[in-house]
């Protein structure tokens, strides 16, 4: 069974994405082969707090997540993504409206689709042994479609390892600062 598994497909000009986040660790009852995933409690934090959140998707945040608070995240530099929570329901639905404000004139394509004018809808469902996430993203542009797709693809990969780590499993996280301290170590050793 992999680690994760996700599948996106068009939903008219949205995307339906399914990603089962889970964590490698192994007990003496667990075979090598099975995994324990991330309990939705766990998963649900990193959709609603600004500090969790950071850690798989934008570089600022500032969240209200009740129905009617902002949804607000820079994504990357002078892109904006804004919108008002629709739905908080813990810790098995968050929706919020989505759009684009930009200060970045090579994405001016952004602008076809303004501050909440779309809607993202996260689904957590338990399963045995973990938690599988279902994010539609609804009301887009054709011409934005596919590229939202894709980064939602990327967000969730990266939502998967971020919240492997806090259940203590080997996410991004974990293994980038494994790497850092093999380097740290070999540079040591070089001197």
């Amino acid at each position: 069974m992999p680690v994760s598994e996700a599948l996106c497909e068009p939903a008219g000009v949205g995307y339906l994405c399914r990603k089962l986040a889970c964590d490698e660790r192994r007990s003496r009852r667990n075979p090598p082969g099975d995994l324990r995933c991330s309990a939705s409690e766990v998963v649900f934090d990193f959709l609603i707090n600004p500090a969790l959140m950071a850690t798989w998707i934008g570089i600022s945040h500032d969240l209200d997540p009740r129905p009617g608070g902002i949804f607000r995240i820079e994504v990357s530099r002078g892109n904006i993504a804004r919108g008002r929570y629709v739905e908080v329901n813990p810790p098995r639905r968050v929706a919020f409206t989505w759009g684009w404000e930009t200060h970045d004139p090579s994405s001016a394509v952004l602008q076809e689709l303004p501050p909440e004018s779309s809607l993202v809808e996260i689904d957590l469902e338990p399963v045995e042994g973990g938690t599988v996430v279902r994010l539609s993203h609804s009301g887009l542009p054709r011409t934005l479609s596919k590229i939202h797709g894709e980064r939602w693809i990327h967000y969730l990969s990266q939502l998967d390892g971020a919240a492997r780590d806090a259940a203590g499993g080997q996410g991004l996280m974990s293994r980038l600062q494994k790497r850092r301290q093999r380097w740290k170590l070999e540079r040591l050793n070089k001197q």
